[in-house]
């Protein structure tokens, strides 16, 4: 539940188990580009969800694409969905796998956040379509070190995912 977020105060205040929830298909530019030759998934945190369900969309077409999934968390704890994503990359030949923890040091995860090194370093070819969803200084330093490795501004798309940045009481 986001603390400012008007749709995720409605649903965990007033739907209830059993309510119907009409939803529209998305509206905007946050979707996969059928003619892309290789994808990048982003997400930090809560923007694990929208890049979820765009790696369910890849894997129930058997999408043959190479795929990288890059998630930043906190800990193992905090990390959403993971036994799903699992199965998920398992159905895809060429899914890449890149997991980022921030405060917790495992032999299964990347101590920290992706950069452009370690970015350089996966083998992502430069005519991917890249897909960034987290809070904002996430999606800005990702886009940054997307375009370092040789990606264009217009083949990254984002989505802002979370908890607004806190303002200073009285500043609208």
């Amino acid at each position: 539940r986001e603390v400012h977020g008007s749709v995720s105060t409605f649903l965990t205040t007033r739907v209830r188990i059993g309510d119907t929830v009409e939803a529209a298909a998305p509206r905007g530019d946050f979707v996969l580009d059928a003619d892309a030759s290789a994808i990048v998934l982003m997400s930090a945190g809560v923007g694990i969800t929208p890049v979820l369900a765009m790696l369910h969309h890849l894997s129930a077409t058997s999408d043959r694409r190479p795929v990288w999934w890059i998630h930043v968390a906190r800990d193992s704890s905090q990390q959403a969905f993971a036994d799903e994503v699992r199965a998920l990359l398992a159905t895809l030949p060429d899914a890449h796998a890149h997991l980022f923890l921030t405060a917790e040091r495992c032999l299964s995860a990347v101590h920290g956040r992706p950069d452009a090194d370690y970015l350089a370093g996966l083998g992502i070819p430069v005519d991917a379509s890249a897909y960034v969803c987290g809070p904002d200084g996430f999606m800005t330093a990702m886009q940054d070190a997307l375009v370092a490795i040789g990606l264009s501004s217009w083949q990254i798309r984002t989505e802002r995912f979370g908890s607004p940045a806190a303002r200073p009481p009285g500043i609208g």
